[in-house]
């Protein structure tokens, strides 16, 4: 396997160690027996523990600078990103500590760097807190009305920066010609100079450009500032889902919607021929009116393209979220199946307010997502109706060939838990069919009902008559019975009184005879 990201049940997240290792009071930890004690730490893994690192000793009254840190792993000097990495985690440390580095101290002291160096330090403080740069107006500008806390950008004004993510950064922005507001997006300026990040924002670039459907967001202007590629897109006003994840706890129908929208924008990329593979509540947007917006296509691939086998060291994304089957060894190109099992970590999420899986670092996740099964989400929520369920447990299936076969598959589903009709998801007993029909036509039901009690009642009293005269009849017959058995008695009684009579009359002496 390569070495860029290489998870091991053994290891702990980096991150987690070096905190907990700062968390001990006393000295500074010891790095490099921290680092002896995670000897399986891929490059990626040693990146962030440096980095996090570096962040903690920066508080101290000793800070490391990015040559302490390379002297300690020598082997990794040669790492020009990670140097970078270092490089510019202590120039934003140094200035808010104290006064910010210089350029021409940077370059003497990694002269092999000079030119990413300065390229990267230069587009860096475009985005700090001081002043604008070139914010001397020009004839263009003289009829505008300049944001003195703008920072110009081409033919843009950067207000403020609205979102950031593991490559890019959305900043709120101005057109100043149009004074259209726009979000404009960028690789984020510390990673400007890896070249892999490049090739995804063109990638995103491209996609989303071929992309025309009411749930995701439109790029308006694709160009390139001064060696930097950007786009931009329509403003939306709103908060994703990461942050409305509660919301909808009590309103499980507005959940059930709102992923069916997202599932309709999802097919409609399935079938141009793009996969997302990075579906979680923080991409979807929704704006003030509740229309979600698909967003951060920086994974999405074409299907077309997908052909080499998916390394567990190639994996990006959100492990709370990813597929089981992108988490295993050598496994297959991903399909439409990975993107369902997103959408129901989503409605998973609105119906509970939390992820399917968690743990406390991206091991123990995703050896649950393999192993075991999600909380049901009726035990953390118990108005969630047992459809709803069996639709996200469905989507959520660890095979995906049990998943919905499609979005829409996914979407229509949805529609109809939503009109009260049976979903695929669990199939209904007959006399569940019949409820659903009497809810959904209550006129002709009630109709009916009447109908039906009417022909209940004639029955009833027919009943009631019947088994009235049941009882009269078995009255009739029992004191036929009791007659009988009385005549018989009588006769029976006559027969002995003339047999006792007859009997006693021979006994008699006759006339004449002497005894």
């Amino acid at each position: 396997m390569g070495d860029d990201l290489q998870l091991h049940a053994s290891s702990a997240e980096p991150a987690d160690s070096v905190e907990a290792a700062w968390a001990n009071p006393g000295e500074p930890p010891d790095l490099i027996a921290l680092l002896a004690d995670h000897p399986r730490w891929s490059s990626r893994d040693l990146r962030v523990a440096l980095l996090v690192d570096q962040q903690f000793r920066a508080l101290t009254s000793q800070p490391w600078s990015t040559e302490d840190y390379l002297r300690l792993i020598p082997a990794q000097a040669v790492n020009d990103d990670l140097v970078l990495d270092l490089i510019y985690s202590e120039c934003r440390s140094r200035s808010r500590h104290d006064a910010a580095p210089k350029l021409e101290e940077m370059v003497h002291r990694f002269p092999h760097l000079a030119t990413r160096l300065k390229r990267q330090l230069e587009i860096a403080s475009w985005f700090a807190d001081a002043p604008a740069i070139d914010s001397q107006p020009t004839d263009e500008d003289s009829t505008d009305s300049r944001d003195p806390l703008a920072t110009r950008f081409g033919d843009y004004e950067i207000f403020e920066e609205i979102a950031r993510g593991g490559m890019g950064v959305i900043y709120r922005a101005r057109h100043r010609k149009l004074k259209r507001i726009v979000a404009l997006k960028m690789i984020r300026p510390e990673r400007l100079m890896r070249f892999a990040d490049l090739r995804r924002f063109k990638n995103e670039t491209r996609i989303i450009a071929q992309l025309d459907h009411p749930h995701i967001i439109p790029i308006l202007h694709v160009d390139k500032f001064d060696g930097i590629h950007f786009f931009t897109m329509r403003m939306i006003e709103g908060r994703d889902l990461e942050a409305r994840r509660t919301e909808y706890l009590n309103d499980l129908r507005s959940a059930a919607q709102l992923v069916a929208a997202v599932a309709t924008a999802i097919h409609y990329a399935h079938q141009h021929g793009v996969l997302h593979r990075d579906l979680k509540p923080s991409n979807v947007l929704v704006d003030q009116t509740g229309m979600p917006f698909v967003v951060d296509f920086g994974l999405a691939s074409r299907m077309s393209e997908l052909t080499n086998l998916i390394q567990p060291e190639e994996f990006r994304g959100t492990p709370a979220y990813a597929a089981p089957e992108i988490l295993q060894e050598h496994a297959p190109p991903p399909n439409v199946a990975a993107d369902v099992y997103g959408l129901g970590a989503i409605l998973y999420v609105l119906m509970t307010g939390q992820a399917p899986f968690d743990g406390l670092n991206s091991v123990e996740i995703w050896s649950r997502i393999r192993d075991s099964e999600p909380p049901s989400p009726r035990t953390l929520n118990p108005r969630v109706s047992p459809d709803l369920e069996a639709i996200c447990l469905k989507a959520l299936d660890k095979n995906p060939a049990a998943r919905y076969e499609s979005a829409a598959a996914l979407e229509e589903d949805l529609r109809r838990f939503l009109a009260g009709e049976s979903v695929v998801a669990r199939p209904v007993l007959w006399w569940q069919r019949r409820w659903r029909w009497f809810r959904k036509h209550s006129a002709r039901a009630a109709l009916a009902l009447t109908a039906a009690v009417a022909v209940l009642g004639m029955l009833a009293v027919i009943v009631v008559q019947a088994i009235s005269l049941h009882e009269q009849v078995k009255q009739t017959e029992s004191a036929r019975q009791e007659a009988d058995t009385y005549r018989q008695a009588l006769e029976h009684a006559g027969e002995k009184a003339e047999q006792l009579q007859a009997d006693t009359a021979a006994d008699q002496p006759r006339s004449g005879e002497v005894p």
